[in-house]
């Protein structure tokens, strides 16, 4: 997905270029620096310390019969629900923001 993300800035056309994205990607210390670059410095490993740990089965159950316990979400309106739900799948298509 990153190296989808980051097309904008420079297409990936040699073998040399694929290896040095892929080399910079899955660098052990790639999240650590991802970690430093969002401003969450610390002792960060993985992937839950830089993007929050998944949400959990409950949660996505929740969301989508609209029964949550959270006065925000459960007060939206089927547009907005819709909304947030085709902008999120939109960004997984595209790889990018969604504004």
């Amino acid at each position: 997905m990153e190296l989808y993300i980051n097309a904008a800035e420079g297409f990936i056309v040699t073998e040399t270029d694929l290896k040095d994205e892929i080399d910079r990607l899955f660098h052990e210390d790639y999240f650590r620096k991802q970690s430093i670059k969002g401003y969450r410095p610390g002792a960060t490993e993985n992937v839950w310390g830089v993007h929050g740990k998944p949400p959990g089965v409950a949660t996505m159950f929740e969301s989508v019969t609209r029964t949550s316990t959270n006065l925000a979400s459960a007060s939206e309106s089927e547009f907005d629900h819709s909304v947030k739900r085709t902008k999120k799948i939109s960004e997984e298509l595209t790889g990018g923001k969604m504004a």
